[in-house]
């Protein structure tokens, strides 16, 4: 998915427990196909919490004029937020990002 969108990066993220509602990194990839360290990639919590409560795909092409960003990922211009789910329930997201 990395390759074929042209994206720098992909990051897996996990629904946490009934006590952590936040879904934590689980796998980062970069372009090339080599893991990163998902402390190192920042993502957009603004993006991934709309994906969720609005439990649609989210496509940003100007994160940062779309006033969807926050100065620790200023750095980000372009987002796709895909929710993950089984039934009902919400069980990821999976997001690529250029930055």
């Amino acid at each position: 998915m990395i390759k074929a969108t042209g994206a720098q990066y992909g990051v897996m993220l996990l629904n946490g427990s009934e006590q952590n509602a936040y879904s934590s990194k689980t796998l980062g990839m970069n372009f090339e196909g080599k893991l990163l360290n998902v402390n190192d990639v920042y993502c957009s919590q603004k993006i991934i919490e709309e994906a969720r409560d609005k439990k649609q795909i989210i496509l940003v092409k100007t994160a940062l004029h779309d006033g969807l960003e926050t100065d620790e990922t200023e750095r980000v211009r372009s987002v796709l937020c895909v929710p993950i789910y089984h039934g009902e329930t919400i069980r990821g997201i999976f997001t690529l990002q250029t930055i």
